[in-house]
């Protein structure tokens, strides 16, 4: 009875740590059914900027990264996504450069934004990759063979400040502030012109900067 007992308080003991080591994500809860809501339609772009470089020197296939929002995302005044906020990002694959001037190559994928909402799914990728020095390699081979194995392409990277354009994967629902609420009140006919800026599919006016 002793050692079961002892066995279920190192359980307990243990579950905060084994916690702790896991990345959690908490996904937002359905929104109230009471004030009035709104939505970011699934593919609306978000302009996104890396925040540490990358390269096929440093980093492998599965390492997750930070970017940050750009540019906000407002909806008639109110903001929705802060410029500044944090999504995450994973590297799908990192082939280092090699012998024979094989150039190196990454690639990676858009994850998910963290919103005063919740977290909301992302898509989007990008590859970028070293230059090749195949050329020079089989070349100099010519000449003179074994000297030329030792000619490495460059690595591939991301540089740091990386513009990465993102699409939400979902729709961004989202409760309207009462300062929103009001400006509806008072210009009901301007229903129609916000409806154009926020089409069914993306489109980059929706950004504020970008409306006409």
């Amino acid at each position: 009875m002793r050692l079961v007992y002892g066995v279920c308080l190192a359980l307990v003991a243990a579950t905060p740590a084994i916690a702790a080591a896991q990345e959690i994500v908490q996904w937002a809860a359905p929104l109230a059914a009471t004030g009035r809501t709104a939505a970011f339609p699934m593919g609306t772009p978000l302009l996104l900027t890396t925040r540490t470089e990358l390269n096929t020197k440093q980093n492998h296939a599965g390492e997750r990264f930070y970017l940050e929002v750009a540019r906000p995302i407002v909806y008639r005044g109110q903001v929705v996504i802060p410029a500044g906020a944090l999504a995450v990002g994973e590297v799908m694959r990192a082939e280092r450069n090699g012998i024979f001037g094989k150039r190196g190559e990454i690639a990676i994928r858009l994850n998910y934004i963290q919103t005063p909402s919740g977290p909301v799914r992302l898509s989007g990728r990008m590859s970028r990759n070293g230059l090749s020095q195949e050329l020079l390699s089989i070349g100099g081979a010519l000449v003179v063979s074994w000297p030329m194995m030792f000619i490495h392409g460059t690595s591939g990277r991301v540089p740091a400040d990386t513009p990465v354009t993102a699409y939400l994967a979902d729709d961004l629902r989202f409760t309207l502030q009462p300062g929103t609420e009001q400006a509806d009140a008072t210009a009901p006919d301007q229903l129609g012109a916000d409806q154009r800026i926020l089409p069914a599919r993306f489109d980059p006016s929706a950004f504020s900067g970008s409306q006409r």
